[in-house]
């Protein structure tokens, strides 16, 4: 939601801020967790390169309606998220050259939250990685144009609701700055942490998950599968990682015996004490990393995988760090 606020105080100039809006009870916790992280950023004294990669925490306030308090957060207006810039460009794949840019300021600001701020954002894709406006005055055009030609709306017994305008279309000039934003499953990375954590960014290359976990003709996610395309990529899993494990006896089978989660009867996927598949039938044969990139060839490619594998690492002490992968051949030179 964007809109034009005025200043708190005489002498402060009218500007545009985006304000973030959670909709039900349902999302209150995770709009709670996100006020608390994004204030805890916002706290930190130290400004690195990274932090203006990191969409910033303008305000907060409490918003009561017939429906309960909403949480709502001000942010800076940003352009578009990755998705729709995506779209922009043949096969809707970012070209490699675009992509090293972009991936030098996201290490930028993930070392920033790692290093500096202690906070793991757990959902970085596409849609929560947005690209900053080239021109603040297409926010007053397109105030403008909504108070010419308003967007579509229907009204409920309650509310009026709009359709959103999320798309300024082409760029005017040269952009491409980006921002990390939407820290609503992010944690604190100083304490332990068990949930998961999703990573996309690989969509931004090939246009495509790199592990294909959801069973054909469905959108039900298939963790067995997804164990097995990791292992087909990293080798076995180590025992002493399956150990450590809180879930491993719902994929492990040690003696043989079959395992009952909550949808069906099932042998485990590993035997724990070597991680070996015993089920390689989940993975197609054909699937490597080398199959898997499409997109770049030749010694680029090869470079490529060389980053890629500095991140995808059964075990987290032998993963690069994101200041480490700054430094990586394949990205090139640092912008200026």
């Amino acid at each position: 939601m964007r809109g034009l606020i005025q200043g708190r105080f005489w002498w402060s100039a009218d500007r545009y801020v985006t304000v973030k809006i959670n909709a039900i009870d349902l999302e209150r916790k995770i709009a709670e967790s996100e006020l608390d992280i994004m204030q805890h950023i916002s706290r930190s004294r130290l400004w690195p390169e990274g932090r203006h990669f990191v969409r910033s925490l303008l305000d907060s306030f409490r918003l009561q309606t017939a429906h309960g308090e909403h949480i709502c957060l001000v942010f800076e207006p940003l352009r578009e998220p990755l998705w729709i810039l995506m779209r922009r460009f043949e096969d809707e794949v970012l070209p490699p050259q675009l992509i090293k840019i972009m991936l030098q300021m996201l290490l930028h600001a993930l070392d920033f939250l790692h290093s500096d701020c202690h906070v793991i954002h757990a959902d970085l894709k596409p849609d929560n990685v947005m690209v900053r406006l080239e021109d603040k005055s297409l926010l007053h055009k397109s105030a403008l144009d909504e108070m010419k030609d308003p967007a579509p709306q229907k009204q409920c017994h309650d509310r009026t609701i709009y359709l959103s305008r999320n798309n300024f279309g082409h760029p005017g000039k040269i952009t491409g700055i980006v921002s990390i934003t939407d820290f609503g499953y992010a944690v604190r990375g100083d304490v332990p942490q068990h949930g998961p954590i999703q990573i996309e960014l690989w969509d931004l290359m090939e246009g495509d998950s790199l592990f294909r976990a959801a069973k054909p003709m469905e959108s039900k996610y298939d963790d067995e599968k997804h164990l097995a395309y990791i292992t087909a990529l990293l080798g076995p899993p180590p025992a002493d990682l399956l150990a450590r494990g809180r879930r491993t006896s719902m994929f492990c089978d040690q003696q043989g015996e079959p395992l009952r989660d909550n949808f069906s009867l099932k042998r485990g996927i590993f035997t724990c004490d070597t991680g070996k598949l015993n089920n390689p039938d989940l993975i197609p044969q054909d699937f490597s990393f080398q199959n898997s990139v499409n997109k770049v060839d030749g010694e680029d490619k090869k470079m490529f995988l060389t980053f890629v594998r500095r991140m995808l690492k059964w075990q987290p002490a032998e993963r690069s760090t994101a200041k480490e992968l700054l430094d990586d051949p394949w990205l090139g030179e640092r912008p200026k």
